[in-house]
């Protein structure tokens, strides 16, 4: 039921082996009658050590803002008898009127834009690293480097929380990490001070985490290691080549995307909701 409900909500599509994974990991509630599935939500809980949850909902009928509202409200409710919870996300696409103004009207604030981006599989920057760094293929011996390089990149973005023991054990161990595409630019200290990991996904790659430390940022890091990742995708003949940014990116990591031949594919918003206290803390 949650396959064809998807479907005929438009926009996405989903297998039957991602539905079950939904299944597995979210907590689903679907509106049924008939053997037939008219809506459908979903929250993500926060991984240990985390506090922000992911919501979906899927409507089969066209979208109206009543309809979603209530939707939404039933999106709070869940997060809310979730444990360690203080915080609910969803995302929507940019141009989705009546999906906006739910989330408005249940509390939701516009928190950042999120950007899909495909690489067009042509161009070609050639860029290079500022001496004294060098170019290193990723091995788990770089991991303790990494780790600080990738919490200073990342302490002034502004769409992913802060690593945890368990989040970083599920980063490193992936079994999708692409060893021969992920790249990192290493000092003459050998500390790491630039990262691009590749992901396996289909017959292709995601790219990202993406970073330079501030005191190196501005010098080119990015786009040497970008180049470099790209170079190694299509020798191994990877297709395609994506990633998700921060459309207003303060580093501006999406101009840097986009001048390597990147181009938008979809442009979501991310919206966010504080939740009561007593939803996170155990407290009732």
């Amino acid at each position: 039921m949650l396959v064809d409900l998807v479907a005929a909500a438009g926009r996405e599509s989903i297998g039957y082996a991602e539905a079950a994974g939904l299944l597995r990991s979210w907590t689903v509630v679907v509106d049924a009658a008939g053997g037939r599935a008219s809506a459908a939500v979903a929250v993500l809980p926060p991984d240990p050590g985390r506090h922000r949850g992911y919501g979906a909902w899927w409507e089969r009928e066209a979208r109206t803002q009543p309809r979603a509202a209530t939707l939404v409200e039933r999106l709070v409710r869940i997060a809310s008898s979730l444990p360690l919870v203080n915080t609910l996300q969803v995302s929507v696409a940019a141009d989705d009127g009546a999906r906006t103004q739910a989330l408005e009207s249940q509390g939701f604030e516009a928190a950042v834009p999120v950007w899909t981006m495909r690489h067009d599989a042509l161009s070609r920057r050639a860029a290079t690293l500022p001496g004294p760094l060098r170019v290193v293929g990723w091995d788990e011996a770089w991991t303790s480097s990494f780790k600080r390089a990738y919490d200073v990149a990342y302490a002034d973005q502004r769409m992913v929380e802060a690593q945890t023991p368990s989040t970083w054990v599920g980063l490193i161990r992936d079994d999708a990490l692409v060893n021969d595409v992920s790249v990192l630019a290493v000092d003459a200290d050998s500390r790491v001070v630039g990262f691009v990991l590749a992901f396996a996904h289909g017959s292709g790659v995601e790219l990202g985490p993406i970073g330079t430390v501030p005191r190196w940022r501005g010098n080119g890091v990015s786009s040497a290691l970008l180049g470099d990742a790209l170079r190694r995708c299509r020798e191994l003949r990877l297709d395609p080549v994506t990633l998700t940014v921060d459309g207003e990116s303060p580093t501006g990591a999406h101009e840097i995307y986009l001048r390597h031949g990147f181009a938008v594919t979809e442009r979501l918003v991310a919206y966010r909701r504080a939740l009561e206290t007593e939803a996170w803390t155990g407290v009732r």
